[in-house]
């Protein structure tokens, strides 16, 4: 739902709205998308981008496509950090606990964090 991508960004229709509500409700930890032609992390937060330990993270990563998108000016709510690279998504996921390193066609590491408590 958040995006500060320059291609798709700032879309935070009430249709996604209404999903990220449901999974917030639900205690969901991780939410990732990939439809953005980059790689953006945000804060953990509510539906409503208030950012909150409870609340839900997302992740855009869109790194490994034909092209790549730039980032807005302006960014969303809780954004962290993005970048325009090629790459992948590597995940760490426990029952407990989850982790992430956003890594690029060089082998560097270009972001990473974790692990952070799963909520119960």
């Amino acid at each position: 739902m958040f995006n500060s991508g320059a291609n798709n960004g700032n879309e935070n229709t009430s249709a996604v709205k209404a999903f990220w509500t449901d999974l917030y409700a639900a205690g969901a930890d991780l939410i990732l998308n990939g439809h953005e032609h980059n790689y953006q992390r945000y804060s953990q937060m509510t539906p409503d981008g208030v950012i909150a330990s409870s609340g839900v993270r997302e992740i855009i990563s869109g790194g490994g496509g034909k092209s790549l998108y730039g980032l807005l000016t302006t960014k969303d709510s809780g954004y962290q950090f993005g970048t325009q690279s090629f790459g992948v998504l590597k995940l760490d996921l426990s029952t407990s606990s989850y982790s992430w390193r956003f890594i690029n066609l060089n082998g560097t590491v270009v972001d990473s964090g974790g692990p952070v408590s799963c909520h119960t």
